[in-house]
């Protein structure tokens, strides 16, 4: 049987199972992919005896009682549903199956990597975010230790590797027109440990945050071509000519833009898109924040207002890049941040 359960563990530390990790060439596809369900799948799949034989370390009682009390200073027991005693009831035993699966999963992966230092995919996954939550370098020591996590320098090695994949997907985003460019500042404080006169009471950095974000739902780049013209007419062209520019329209002129990009069609109501908008907006309010009757009277039938041209949801792709040693608030610090984050 010692055997039979040894084999199991190297059967699963096998590199065809996709659980090597190597620290200098760890990819974001990889962290991304990675799902503690998908691998305690595979690992009743591959090892279903030895699954079998943790689960029976881990079992708990069910319950069985729908009045059964709850331990506050329980993160598991906490957020419950209290209306229902039969749903809280299923709900706590849920909570209680995930507990176990993610047990389960660690004590696979701590043999696994024993038997082979290369199997550390949970390890891998669970020290990059141990390094995200600035965890200390002596308690990920001691995680690493016992095999829940990796050590601090293959830590750094695949933020290194990481930044090296992040520097070469930001220079490929930053040589096509469609892409956009965002940032912010963002402030963090350093605190003396022990406070002196000579020190400035200040202890804020500023600093600025960035990325490059995919222009989606099909933009092209002749879609962007108006760039040039819209060049030719700022003010803030040098070479702008206010003799030669056309006059600046006017917000009449603006409505009418507009109204020609969406011509109003007959309506039963005889009332106009925004017309129609305003009497929806008018409505919700009343449902949402006047008295309780008209929200338990007419809350159903509200419903949601109408499209005119509806722009579809969908995820956007974006790169972070490296934080800025920029005041960005300032006029010269905003002028500062474009150029680097071009390079």
């Amino acid at each position: 049987i010692k055997s039979q359960y040894a084999q199991s563990i190297r059967d699963l530390a096998e590199k065809d199972n996709g659980w090597h990790f190597s620290a200098g060439n760890t990819s974001a596809a990889q962290l991304q992919n990675f799902r503690i369900e998908d691998m305690a799948k595979n690992m009743k799949s591959l090892a279903p005896e030895l699954w079998d034989l943790l689960g029976l370390f881990t079992v708990f009682k069910p319950v069985l009682d729908c009045n059964f009390s709850i331990d506050e200073d329980d993160p598991m027991e906490t957020d419950l549903p209290e209306d229902d005693p039969t749903r809280r009831a299923q709900k706590f035993a849920e909570r209680r199956e995930g507990l176990i699966m993610i047990k389960k999963v660690v004590m696979i992966s701590v043999l696994m990597q024993s038997t082979n230092k290369n199997c550390n995919a949970l390890e891998s996954v669970f020290g990059i975010f141990l390094h995200a939550s600035n965890t200390p370098s002596k308690v990920i020591e001691a995680l690493a230790h016992m095999g829940i996590s990796i050590s601090t320098d293959a830590i750094d090695n695949t933020v290194h590797s990481l930044s090296r994949e992040t520097r070469k997907t930001l220079r490929n985003m930053g040589q096509t027109p469609l892409v956009g460019y965002a940032y912010d500042n963002f402030n963090i404080n350093f605190p003396g440990i022990v406070p002196i006169v000579e020190k400035s009471t200040d202890t804020l950095t500023h600093m600025t945050s960035g990325g490059l974000i995919f222009l989606e739902h099909g933009v092209k780049a002749d879609d962007l071509r108006c760039s040039e013209e819209l060049w030719k007419k700022t003010p803030l062209n040098p070479a702008f000519d206010a003799a030669t520019a056309p006059p600046t329209p006017t917000i009449i002129d603006l409505e009418r833009h507009l109204e020609e990009l969406h011509p109003e069609a007959a309506h039963p109501s005889n009332l106009t898109s925004r017309e129609r908008f305003n009497s929806w907006l008018f409505r919700s309010d009343l449902v949402k924040y006047g008295p309780a009757y008209f929200g338990a009277e007419f809350g159903g039938l509200l419903g949601l207002p109408e499209m005119v041209e509806q722009i579809p949801v969908k995820k956007m792709r974006w790169g972070p890049a490296q934080s800025l040693d920029i005041k960005q608030s300032t006029t010269a610090g905003n002028i500062q941040v474009v150029p680097e984050l071009l390079e």
